[in-house]
Formats: structure tokens, C-alpha cells, sequence
């Protein structure tokens, strides 16, 4: 009795931590998601006024729930922009699995993908991401589409 008690403790033990892990990760994942939402704040959105549109790339990301995230940037808008567009904007179903942090954005034809160290670097122009729309859609690394 007392080894069946010890063991339903230690399975008690071992669920709380699970759920302080659980919650540390949404945890983080939020603060992620702030910092994104000021980064796309601060960033070099194309700007909603005037013009014939001819400087800005519309941009459709796909999320691995079907979800959307769009935006309008300048062409010589940073790459990270996208992915500061799908940090703010993408909202897991509870339950479901966070979004990592070294996920990728993808292009279907021609086949291009893009990850945060090469972003870095990029504007979506050079980038090869300079059509009047882009759609990408996210890549997480040992998930299959």
C-alpha cells in the first residue's frame, strides 16, 4: 500500500511539473508574440496612403492549422518582418502545439525557404519575394505538410 501510495505521488509530481512546463512555454510563447506584435509595429510596413501600390508586396503566409496571416510591405521591406507577421499573428488552438521558435517560410513554386539567420540579412526583394503577392506558408522542422 505504501509503494502504491509513493507511486501515485510521484505521478502527481511528475503531471504538476508537466503543467508548470506546459504553462512556462505558453508563457514564453506570448512574450514571443509581443515582441513581434512591436517589432511589426515598428517595422517598415508599406505605408496605407496614396501611390499606385507599385513599391509593395502583398503577402499570404499559410500556418500549419490552415490559418492565415497577411500583410503589406515594402519590397525593401527586412524578410524578418514575415516572420515577426506570423509570431503577433498566429494563435495556436488551445491545446494544439506551440509554434517553435525555429520554424521556417516557404515558397511553393519556385521552391524557396527561408529561416531566420538568412532573414537577418534579406529585404523581400533580394530575397526573390518582390511580386506584387507572395504566398508562403510555415515550415516547423520534423513536421510533415
Amino acid at each position: 500500500a505504501a509503494a502504491a501510495a509513493a507511486a501515485a505521488a510521484a505521478e502527481r509530481e511528475a503531471e504538476e511539473r508537466e503543467k508548470a512546463a506546459a504553462a512556462a512555454a505558453r508563457e514564453e510563447r506570448e512574450g514571443r508574440r509581443r515582441e513581434a506584435a512591436a517589432v511589426l509595429q515598428s517595422g517598415s510596413l508599406a505605408s496605407a496612403s496614396g501611390g499606385s501600390g507599385g513599391g509593395e508586396v502583398k503577402v499570404v503566409v499559410r500556418c500549419p492549422d490552415g490559418s492565415r496571416c497577411s500583410g503589406t510591405f515594402a519590397r525593401t521591406a527586412p524578410l524578418a518582418l514575415l516572420f515577426a507577421l506570423v509570431e503577433a499573428e498566429w494563435v495556436e488552438a488551445l491545446g494544439a502545439p506551440l509554434l517553435p521558435q525555429e520554424f521556417r517560410l516557404a515558397a511553393s513554386y519556385p521552391r524557396r525557404a527561408f529561416d531566420r539567420a538568412q532573414a537577418q540579412a534579406a529585404t523581400l526583394e533580394s530575397a526573390g519575394l518582390g511580386s506584387a503577392q507572395e504566398a508562403l506558408f510555415v515550415e516547423i522542422p520534423g513536421v510533415q505538410a
